[in-house]
């Protein structure tokens, strides 16, 4: 056995020897009599389930106790805003409307700018909804 091996066995079954797998226990026990690390980790696991042992045992429930945590983890819930919530409103704020005016003024710019050919548009369109349809091919000249 190896040290990895065992620290994994130490980490999932804990100190107790008897809660290991039947095949790695005969295995673990020779490994705690040669290895000097291995039994440090052994101990410091030992202690470990200790701790664990006695916070289970020496649990005490007090119902008032209890309530007043409850009752304060909801009231910090209810005062606390939400960090993020969608709303619509904000289509109608002052920045929401700079931005479509600008867009719209950057639109009809470039439109009047670069111009276009009605007949070129219209011919291209027909082009690419016949492609599109599988129909007969239109050429450039017939574009043009």
């Amino acid at each position: 056995m190896t040290i990895e091996e065992f620290t994994t066995l130490l980490s999932t079954y804990g100190a107790d020897l008897e809660r290991w797998p039947a095949g790695q226990r005969d295995a673990g026990t020779a490994f705690l009599r040669v290895s000097e690390t291995g039994r440090e980790k052994w101990e410091a696991a030992r202690a470990l389930d200790t701790l664990f042992r006695f916070d289970r045992d020496n649990i005490v429930v007090d119902p008032a106790r209890q309530n007043a945590i409850v009752n304060n983890a909801l009231r910090r819930i209810r005062v606390q805003p939400p960090t993020f919530s969608f709303d619509w409103r904000w289509l109608f704020t002052k920045p929401a409307g700079a931005i479509a005016a600008a867009a719209l003024l950057a639109g009809w710019l470039s439109g009047a700018t670069l111009g276009t050919d009605a007949r070129l548009t219209a011919a291209s369109g027909n082009y690419a909804i016949s492609t599109l349809l599988g129909g007969p091919a239109i050429s450039v000249e017939d574009l043009l």
